[in-house]
């Protein structure tokens, strides 16, 4: 559980609205993996890996993206380097527990767990994100400078692969330690360097922009259209402007266009199958067989978890029937596993004792037991960092 924070305050008051540092907010922190842990995953042509190296030359800042031979470490200097490794809570379920401190925000809203490790003077240069962060110091020690004031598009790095700002003054400044958070909200400048060898957890929450939303809900809307949909003007009266587009005609196609968004089912349908398929990794499943008998007692014996690449989440409908969207596909669930398939969506880790309660609903664990052989939950016994 997060430490030294009011959850209510945090969402009146900051919230996508200023910084907070959160001293202690993990007290006694241990990063549960190592930097040699990390550079060996780089390696790997599954992770998505990057080094941002800082030097004097132009450009100043040099991005290289994995995966990395093992010899490209040994080569790298003492400082002024950083390795990010992205996705870590899709490859490392225990992750899961940490994002599960921060489920008083939407799961739907969660992207990814990506690890930062800095050498001393490494850094990925001052930038902002369109997104919210929580950014917490695993090991070592790191400086983080921010700025609130807006940068304009002509304060950038030219011809860089990064989005470096290139005239940065800092408003604050905080050297954290193992256990200490930064939370950002978007678009605030911030810089971060390493005081020594150290490891940052950057716990992401992402947001489609308007222009995706839109465009997702027209490209799904459109195909509903019939072609006999036009505009009408019965109320048109003579004109002696005949060159003139009028107001009365900017507001018939103004509310022609609003008519197709006030259909709130509508609207909650297609959300609930794109902000599950937004961010979802297009990943092999791998299919089981068990029986119902056979997943019960395997129950028994094993802890049961939602990994990170199944974003579910529900709507409630008004039949008091709710529908299940799961990477992007739909189900409408019957109210006799209404209960099953929200405590789903609302954990992400199962013990027998949690479920225990729901399984005398035989639908209850037939659902569950179709999810483990569809690969949208494992058995910690399963779970495999290959």
């Amino acid at each position: 559980m997060i430490q030294n924070i009011n959850i209510d305050d945090f969402l009146l008051h900051y919230w996508q609205k200023k910084p907070l540092l959160i001293r202690s907010a993990f007290p006694y922190y241990q990063s549960p993996i190592s930097a040699e842990e990390l550079a060996g995953l780089a390696c790997e042509e599954f992770v998505e890996s990057r080094i941002i190296l800082e030097q004097k030359n132009t450009p100043k800042w040099i991005l290289e993206n994995g995966p990395f031979l093992e010899e490209r470490f040994s080569k790298l200097p003492n400082s002024h380097w950083t390795l990010l490794i992205q996705g870590l809570n899709k490859i490392f379920p225990e992750f899961d527990d940490l994002l599960q401190q921060f489920n008083f925000i939407p799961s739907w809203r969660v992207d990814d767990l990506m690890a930062s490790y800095a050498t001393p003077e490494g850094s990925v240069g001052p930038h902002v994100d369109q997104y919210d962060v929580f950014l917490l110091q695993a090991s070592g020690r790191r400086k983080w400078m921010i700025s609130e004031t807006a940068v304009s598009e002509d304060n950038f790095e030219k011809n860089s692969a990064l989005k470096v700002i290139k005239n940065f003054t800092a408003e604050s400044e905080w050297i954290l330690e193992a256990g200490d958070m930064l939370y950002l909200p978007p678009n605030i400048a911030h810089y971060g360097i390493g005081m020594e060898d150290c490891m940052t957890f950057s716990i992401g929450f992402r947001a489609p922009s308007h222009a995706e939303l839109l465009s997702s809900y027209i490209d799904e809307h459109i195909t509903t259209l019939t072609d006999d949909l036009r505009y009408q003007d019965t109320e048109l009266r003579q004109t002696n402007n005949p060159g003139e587009i009028s107001s009365a005609a900017i507001n018939n196609i103004q509310q022609l266009l609003l008519s197709h968004f006030n259909d709130t089912s509508k609207i909650a349908d297609w959300f609930g199958g794109f902000i599950t398929d937004y961010l979802s990794d297009e990943n092999e499943v791998t299919e089981k067989s068990l029986t119902t008998d056979e997943f019960l007692e395997k129950i028994k014996n094993s802890n049961l978890r939602r990994p990170a690449t199944a974003r579910a989440n529900y709507i409630k409908n008004k039949d008091d029937t709710i529908t299940l969207y799961l990477n992007g596909t739909k189900q409408r669930i019957q109210k006799y596993e209404s209960d099953i398939t929200m405590l789903f969506c609302n954990q992400s880790t199962y013990t027998y004792l949690t479920l225990k309660p729901y399984l005398d609903n035989k639908r209850a664990l037939i659902f569950l037991c179709k999810l483990y052989n569809s690969g949208y939950v494992e058995f910690d016994s399963d779970a495999s960092h290959e």
